[in-house]
């Protein structure tokens, strides 16, 4: 077994057993070595960064729900937030150095629409993530929520010449649009991408039925409905992404 077999390997092995520490640690050897990534190769990518991130923006929502009741418990929990961003913030970078400057950065050819299409909205997602943890109103986090949206925009251009049901046409129009309800605070610009993306995939639904598209588009619809309730208007934190 060649070294680029055995990281496969291991990092699918990995993510069987669910060590996803020890599987992004594969991949970001193998992507290191093979900056041009298969559509199996890009989703092992994908999900291991994923699960990394996923743990840490969990721990960080229930111990920031914490310190909104201001108890001597919410103060000792300070020390341990902090290091929760501070891990996040780093598997962002790692991220983020890996898509800008081995994979999108050395992508040889525009035809690659796909694969462009997965990297920049990779790029807008792990942006979009450190923004959440950022403080509200510092200069930092102005310019990280600028290039997540920048991301989002060139992926959104990119996705452009793929079916209109394609799953990552999709999930950009998603994961967008949840960036503007999120970030951005702008819940009709939100509204008003996400719409557009189930729109256009409805029209044409029927010819280019995929479950993955018809799972997102779920999402999508789903994200509508509690953002134009009126009931809804002060609600947060329940829409969701595909990530």
């Amino acid at each position: 077994m060649d070294p680029m077999e055995k990281c496969l390997f291991l990092a699918k092995l990995a993510d069987q057993t669910e060590r996803y520490d020890d599987m992004a640690a594969e991949m970001s050897k193998f992507v290191k070595e093979k900056c041009s990534l298969s559509e199996e190769e890009r989703h092992l990518f994908s999900v291991a960064y994923k699960n990394m991130i996923g743990m840490r923006r969990n721990s960080w929502r229930i111990i920031s729900g914490l310190e909104l009741k201001k108890s001597s418990e919410a103060e000792a929990a300070k020390d341990y937030k902090a290091n929760i961003e501070k891990e996040l913030k780093e598997i962002c970078d790692t991220v983020l150095d890996l898509l800008e400057n081995d994979l999108l950065g050395k992508l040889a050819d525009e035809g690659e629409v796909e694969a462009r299409v997965f990297y920049l909205k990779m790029i807008g997602d792990y942006y979009r993530y450190k923004a959440e943890v950022e403080p509200q109103g510092d200069v930092e986090r102005e310019k990280i929520v600028q290039k997540a949206q920048d991301a989002y925009e060139k992926a959104t251009t990119a996705a452009s010449g793929l079916s209109k049901m394609h799953p990552l046409r999709l999930g950009v129009g998603l994961n967008y649009s949840v960036y503007f309800y999120e970030i951005r605070n702008q819940k009709d610009k939100a509204c008003e991408i996400a719409r557009e993306a189930a729109t256009a995939a409805r029209s044409v639904q029927e010819q280019e039925d995929e479950r993955d598209s018809a799972l997102i588009l779920k999402l999508l619809e789903d994200n509508l409905s509690l953002w134009t309730a009126d009931d809804k208007d002060d609600e947060e934190d329940d829409q969701e992404d595909d990530d």
